[in-house]
């Protein structure tokens, strides 16, 4: 059968036919493009002309996206004993300075202080901190502090950020310690790509404190301690009102047998006293001390622990971090070993009128000390933050919903029986 069509008429038919196919084709295969080319990108915004601009990207193979997680991060060095250094990568060769700038930071922070360490003490030093100004797409890395309000013309930051500037979320504060939940708004998704937190699974992990070994022996007389106490349980205490309902515990605790001195804020004449006072009359006189956390998270502690551990005293601990795992059952008394306060305050009575049982737990608490303080944790987290941005490419990373990791499922409601 021979063709109806001319050339001239086949040709104007083929052209004819050049969207239809695109279309088709567009409709078949940018789907499956979609799925293997993320929507996403790691560092977002204008590119720096001064800089190696590459386009980095994420491993989205390693990023759990409903949970909110972190693609990478070393979890070798999230102990609370014995943590001399933290893990840290190879000091990097290259001559480039980084700037890290606070949007809202704490107001303890003391970053002269802390500019001092990333200079003089750190595996990489060339890293520097600021605090916010108008010229944030400057800075290789932003830090927003999860507890203070951001800056009224927050949206320039976002306006201005160059492709290759790292967002860093800041949390040492439970969601139930926070009053404003400003990283909740849907601006922020897709903008975090480190977090710097309490919390075990963190980029840049910072543990309020530590302890670490005890060199020799302090030779103690731990008969002699158990005899001079006088006193049955100290309970230093100035939020009154808490998430974890620590105070309806003590309260259970009172009605249970045990006899419990509270200080500070929230006691009967609400007086607040000379904190070495306390604490040398609580190591001298009282037998236990209640370190009950004010609110059930996870991976929460705070320094009430490190601070009394120290004293000639065994800690009552109660919480929503998991003591025994990371330090050593025998020093301390977790609430959460036991079925009721009853029993606790049963268990509380028979070690303090039993001198072996009471000074076994002194002499095995003996071989700690206090490790890093507070100022120690938050230089040489400064100096893992600085080391991973000389190792980028090693930790790239984007959290897709950084409300989904800080809050979701993180607090909890008390389940003990008080």
């Amino acid at each position: 059968m021979k063709c109806r069509f001319n050339s001239k008429q086949r040709k104007v038919i083929l052209i004819s036919l050049i969207p239809v196919v695109y279309t088709i084709s567009t409709v078949v295969y940018l789907p499956d493009f979609l799925t293997k080319c993320r929507d996403i990108t790691l560092f977002t915004g204008t590119s720096r002309q001064t800089r190696n601009n590459t386009d980095l990207q994420p491993n989205t193979n390693e990023i759990d996206k409903d949970k909110g997680g972190s693609a990478t991060s070393d979890h070798d060095d999230r102990r609370f004993v014995d943590l001399s250094v933290f893990t840290l990568p190879a000091k990097s060769r290259s001559t480039r300075k980084y700037v890290i700038s606070w949007i809202n930071k704490p107001y303890w922070l003391n970053i002269p202080s802390v500019n001092s360490f990333l200079r003089y003490r750190c595996v990489n030093q060339n890293c520097k901190m600021t605090t916010y100004q108008n010229h944030t797409g400057q800075s290789d890395a932003l830090v927003f502090n999860s507890k203070e309000e951001l800056p009224s013309n927050i949206s320039s930051v976002f306006k201005y950020r160059p492709s290759d500037q790292v967002w860093v979320f800041f949390q040492m504060e439970p969601p139930s310690r926070i009053s404003t939940f400003w990283f909740r708004d849907e601006m922020f998704r897709n903008s975090f790509n480190w977090s710097w937190s309490y919390r075990l699974n963190a980029d840049i992990f910072r543990p309020i404190r530590t302890l670490q070994r005890r060199i020799g022996n302090s030779n103690l007389d731990y008969n002699a301690i158990y005899r001079r106490k006088t006193k049955m349980a100290a309970w230093v205490v100035s939020h009154c009102n808490t998430q974890s309902l620590r105070e309806e515990y003590v309260s259970s605790l009172i009605k249970s047998g045990i006899d419990v001195d509270i200080f500070g804020g929230c006691s009967h004449d609400r007086k607040r006293e000379n904190a070495s006072y306390i604490m040398k009359t609580i190591s001298q006189e009282y037998k236990f001390y209640l370190a009950f956390e004010n609110s059930f998270c996870e991976d929460y502690i705070t320094e009430k622990f490190f601070t009394y551990y120290g004293l000639d005293v065994i800690l009552i601990v109660r919480g929503g971090f998991k003591y025994a795992n990371f330090f050593d059952k025998s020093t301390f008394i977790d609430t959460s070993d036991f079925g009721s306060v009853k029993e606790l305050a049963e268990f509380l009575i028979n070690v303090s009128s039993r001198e072996e049982a009471y000074t076994s737990y002194l002499n095995n608490k003996d071989k700690y000390i206090p490790g890093y303080t507070q100022w120690d944790t938050i230089q040489h987290s400064s100096c893992q933050l600085c080391s991973k941005l000389n190792n980028i490419n090693r930790y790239l990373n984007i959290y897709n919903d950084i409300s989904i990791s800080v809050a979701n499922d993180t607090c909890y409601e008390p389940t003990d029986n008080y």
